[in-house]
């Protein structure tokens, strides 16, 4: 066997190689890949609870007197469960409209809440309960409209908000 044949198959091989460790790589993240999206549809709220079912809590968060009360009677008003209200004393900043906070079990009834105060912003705790904590912030101005709530509606039935699965959070 000359040199240059010799030469050339030792370039085969390691070209083989490299092919094979590559392969594997890519056979590895796409499993990787497969879990996720698996948790991810699992986690997706496969129908919303109707406002009835949702058990929230209000902290009012701005210098705003009895604005938790008054939201307090007009989700009440459209058959929310609220179970207390209170100021807001976490000494977390709140910015923009305000917070939701849920538990991985509260997620579908997160997105009603969005539905009815429209630009809170989603925040996922480890709370083991369906409760959700509404956190009104100084842009909150007022519940959403009918028209509003069924396009925020079809908004997170489209992009629903999700846990972090593997490394991941959509939403």
């Amino acid at each position: 066997m000359s040199i240059a044949r010799a030469r050339a198959l030792i370039i085969v091989g390691v070209m083989l190689l490299f092919c094979l460790v590559f392969a594997s790589w890519a056979i590895a993240s796409t499993n990787v890949s497969r879990a996720e999206a698996e948790c991810l549809a699992a986690a997706a709220p496969k129908e919303l609870p109707q406002p009835t079912q949702v058990s929230v809590q209000i902290f009012n968060a701005t210098d705003r007197d009895g604005l938790a009360n008054t939201v307090k009677s007009q989700l009440a008003g459209r058959g929310f469960k609220v179970v207390s209200i209170s100021t807001f004393q976490d000494g977390t900043p709140v910015t923009g409209v305000g917070l939701v906070r849920y538990g991985p079990t509260g997620i579908a009834a997160a997105q009603v809440v969005q539905s009815n105060i429209i630009g809170l912003t989603p925040v996922m705790d480890t709370r083991a309960t369906a409760d959700v904590d509404i956190v009104l912030g100084a842009q909150y101005s007022r519940l959403a409209t009918t028209s509003e709530i069924n396009t925020a509606a079809k908004r997170l039935a489209a992009d629903p908000v999700t846990p972090m699965c593997s490394g991941t959070n959509s939403g």
